[in-house]
């Protein structure tokens, strides 16, 4: 097969037997467990729950764990949508190769951490901002290493995975070409999707922030032709911001916070950015035999 026409979005149209009623089965059986997933969680967490007004650090611990938790139990379910309505294996979920390529995640982690690193010490180095360590930094932390890779991972997996394969599959021809200004259409689809997802009820700088994040994601998918880029670059974005806010005495005032502003977006996007260039470079083109 030539390298040219390795194409991720394309890869459940190509089985034999398709049919558009897959990639629309496919779109709606995600919504309803995105949806269904989180709303279970809710439900068996919400006796725990502490009172909002009277246990503010329990309540944003709560939050949290809840969160990271309904994320990452939605990943199986985006792997078995996969594997049973497009018939992709989990490796075709992640790669037009076949298989997980490790090294890119690798590679994409070590580039994203080194960037969002850039964006962490300018933070430390701002007069404004106080830093201390929290008495329960041992438990985000302990969410954040673990939980969290997770939930990247699924967010990807759900929005740059079974969402742009399924649509990649109802747009491409009967010969499975899939040509550009439907690839920008996919993928604009996607970013919207995974902005709404986070909510719309921040500020315009945050909205923006999540929805640009997300084209730089895309981008490494069809540079890459996988996942894995964006698991990575995903992952050290998260832990990073989510770290240096927990240090900030407030695990939830990160880039996402309503008091983020336009430079705060345009710097964090820009290094991400150039993570996503250099692994593009490194790695854009993938040859089969990887």
């Amino acid at each position: 097969m030539n390298t040219e026409t390795l194409n991720y979005l394309t890869l459940a149209r190509s089985k034999a037997g398709w049919h558009g009623w897959r990639g629309v089965a496919a779109l709606l059986l995600m919504l309803l467990a995105y949806s269904l997933i989180t709303l279970i969680v809710l439900l068996i967490t919400a006796p725990f729950a502490p009172d909002p007004n009277e246990q503010a650090q329990e309540m944003a611990r709560f939050h949290t764990l809840t969160t990271f938790i309904a994320m990452a139990s939605i990943l199986p379910f985006a792997w078995l949508i996969g594997r049973l309505i497009l018939r992709l294996k989990v490796a075709e979920q992640s790669s037009a190769i076949g298989h997980f390529r490790w090294n890119i995640l690798g590679f994409a982690l070590l580039a994203g951490f080194v960037s969002m690193g850039m964006y962490s010490v300018g933070e430390f180095f701002n007069d404004s901002i106080r830093f201390t360590l929290p008495p329960d930094f041992v438990f985000y932390l302990a969410i954040y290493l673990t939980l969290l890779p997770l939930q990247s991972a699924a967010e990807e997996y759900i929005f740059r995975g079974t969402l742009a394969q399924s649509l990649g599959g109802l747009f491409a021809s009967k010969s499975g070409v899939l040509k550009m200004p439907l690839v920008f259409l996919i993928f604009l689809i996607s970013c919207l999707m995974f902005t709404f997802i986070h909510g719309l009820q921040q500020s315009m700088p945050v909205t923006a922030a999540r929805f640009l994040i997300g084209v730089v994601f895309c981008y490494t998918i069809w540079k890459t032709q996988g996942l894995e880029a964006a698991i990575g670059l995903h992952i050290a974005n998260n832990f990073l911001s989510m770290t240096l806010a927990t240090l900030k005495g407030d695990q939830m005032r990160n880039i996402d916070s309503p008091e983020a502003q336009w430079v705060d977006v345009a710097l964090q996007v820009g290094l991400m950015v150039a993570a996503s260039w250099v692994v593009g470079r490194r790695y854009g083109k993938p040859a089969i035999s990887e």
